[in-house]
């Protein structure tokens, strides 16, 4: 589980627990400081925007609309080659109704996608990702690329066809079964042919850049297990690649078509899909009304009670084919919804465990300062998803292994939603009370395309950054004891404010140079004995006596785990410095 997973489960650890060393601290300014989250401290990086999207130039805008024509609108775009000829499948009684169905087809598109999606659904964004946009993602575009798209290009575009097609059925109803390609004049058929063949494939992008969107978003929010994500772009965050999933759609179209053998039933399955995804985001914008937008009851009912009323009648009509086709896409839903409610109840689990079992201040100095603890020279570097106190796991590496590093730093995976973090805003450290142990938190920072490669850079700029730590927190401390001591003479006696701060600087200058100096040595000698990398091997039990159900979720937990991205591949550990410890967790 990343530092991001964490912080979706795990806020409690920030706000509600607080080490003793922070409780102890005597000073009000000091104590604010300790007490500052660490975690939200992590976020804040100087070039961060609100939306990406909007700062976006006019023609940076265009672009986007005009590459969103092949993503977006793959499965509306290419819907005249189907539509007719599967609405009247048993041929056309009267002319009357082409003319039915021509309305109920405008109006359709005018209400769901123009006025529904585009106009309104879209807003419910997340600076610019996380929105569900006819089946791609907003992060790979923008909102006003997605409207002048539709709005000036895909929606004159398809009423044209579906209008010229209408009126062609109307005076050769026969031809309706094959009413695309009989439309079209002589000399431009092979030409039309050869396009809606390719639109026809470049439609399945729009299915396949809305899954990988979709599960990178589950991924941030520790809802799905570790996959492999690649970057694609680096303006545009929501453009990723995920191997696993395109793999996974492979398996899933060669079973799909097996299983179906005909078009009917794929469209079947098809349409209760896209029904319930439009019914779905009726409900969950509604929420986002009135939770987020502040909006009062009587506006969200005008959007929820017309656009639901519809819906609940579409999908009705749906249902009906659910033995033929329609059940596919339930299937698959209650499958990955299994999937991600066991992911994140373990996960949820595991780090409450972890909460509940760190050590504390008192149990740390006695590990540290045991007879039988040897510290050894050299840094180690563990890797946890605590962002404040100390994981079970290093206890744990204690009792099994009597030794300790001479500087012990845990570190953090933190990622940033921007293409690239400046390397000195990467690291963010904080010391792990008593100081003298030389234990260190570290929070890095990386952007979606930061490559997390070469360990030896790495621990160099770690390295570099925890003395600049070191000498910035004792300025720090220096500066605040000076101010407090002065404060105190100055309540004693005023006249004697200017020789006593004096002498207080000149004392506190010359033993702070000589202890700055002693620790940044002790720093340099430990990084030339060598760096070694610690990880936790957690084994998930479940508690003997809890439900079958309970034993049921921890167990396929464990199987997801194995197979999914481990973390020392993730973060490019070096397997020759890699230490594993095992640990049991029981939940």
């Amino acid at each position: 589980m990343s530092t991001d997973e964490a912080n979706s489960i795990g806020m409690e650890e920030e706000t509600i627990e607080t080490s003793v060393e922070e409780r102890n601290t005597s000073s009000p300014k000091l104590r604010h400081r300790c007490l500052n989250s660490l975690n939200v401290e992590a976020g804040r990086v100087s070039n961060i925007t609100d939306d990406h999207s909007s700062k976006l130039s006019w023609m940076a805008t265009l672009s986007l609309a005009f590459q969103s024509l092949g993503v977006v609108y793959g499965d509306i775009g290419t819907s005249p080659l189907y539509v007719f000829a599967s609405t009247f499948t048993n041929g056309i009684d009267h002319s009357d109704d082409i003319l039915a169905v021509l309305s109920l087809i405008y109006y359709t598109i005018l209400v769901f996608p123009l006025l529904k999606y585009v106009f309104i659904v879209l807003w419910a964004n997340d600076n610019g990702n996380g929105c569900e946009a006819m089946f791609a993602d907003l992060g790979h575009f923008s909102v006003r690329a997605i409207q002048i798209s539709f709005s000036f290009i895909t929606l004159p575009a398809i009423l044209a066809a579906y209008s010229g097609q209408a009126a062609y059925l109307r005076k050769f109803p026969h031809t309706v079964s094959n009413i695309f390609y009989e439309c079209i004049p002589g000399p431009l058929y092979w030409p039309t042919f050869v396009i809606a063949v390719i639109a026809s494939i470049i439609a399945s992008q729009a299915i396949v850049s809305g899954a990988f969107s979709i599960v990178s978003q589950a991924l941030s929010m520790g809802c799905f297990p570790r996959v492999k994500v690649v970057h694609t772009s680096a303006t545009h965050e929501g453009q990723v690649y995920i191997p696993a999933i395109n793999y996974m759609f492979l398996v899933a179209c060669i079973a799909v078509t097996i299983l179906f053998r005909t078009s009917e039933k794929l469209s079947n399955a098809y349409g209760v899909a896209i029904v319930c995804d439009m019914t779905i985001t009726t409900f969950l914008v509604s929420v986002v009304m009135l939770i987020v937008w502040k909006k009062n009851i009587w506006q969200v009912a005008l959007f929820f009670i017309p656009f639901g009323c519809i819906e609940l009648l579409y999908l009705s009509s749906q249902m009906v084919k659910f033995k033929e086709g329609g059940f596919l896409p339930l299937v698959f839903a209650i499958i990955f919804t299994m999937i991600m409610g066991i992911w994140f109840y373990a996960q949820k689990e595991r780090y409450m465990f972890e909460l509940k079992n760190k050590v504390s201040s008192e149990n740390l100095i006695k590990l540290v300062n045991d007879l039988n603890t040897k510290r050894i020279h050299g840094i180690g570097i563990l890797y946890s998803e605590l962002v404040q106190g100390v994981p079970p796991i290093f206890a744990h590496f204690i009792a099994n292994i009597p030794s300790i590093h001479s500087v012990v730093v845990f570190v953090s995976i933190k990622a940033i939603p921007i293409s690239n973090v400046a390397l000195e805003e990467r690291f963010l450290f904080r010391y792990v009370e008593p100081r003298e142990c030389k234990i260190f938190r570290c929070i890095v920072r990386h952007g979606y395309n930061d490559v997390i490669g070469d360990s030896i850079e790495f621990e160099s700029q770690l390295v570099q950054y925890l003395k600049d730590f070191i000498i910035q927190e004792s300025n720090y401390m220096s500066d605040h004891e000076t101010t407090t001591m002065c404060e105190q003479v100055h309540n004693k006696e005023v006249k004697a404010l200017t020789l006593s701060c004096g002498t207080l600087d000149s004392i506190q200058s010359s033993g702070l140079v000589e202890g700055i100096e002693n620790e940044i040595k002790f720093i340099d000698k430990a990084l030339e004995k060598g760096v070694v990398y610690m990880l936790g091997e957690i084994e998930v039990v479940a508690n003997p006596k809890s439900s079958i159900l309970n034993k049921i979720i921890v167990n396929t937990y464990n199987f997801l785990r194995r197979n999914s991205q481990q973390r020392d591949e993730l973060m490019a550990i070096p397997r020759r410095r890699l230490l594993k410890v095992g640990m049991t967790y029981e939940i």
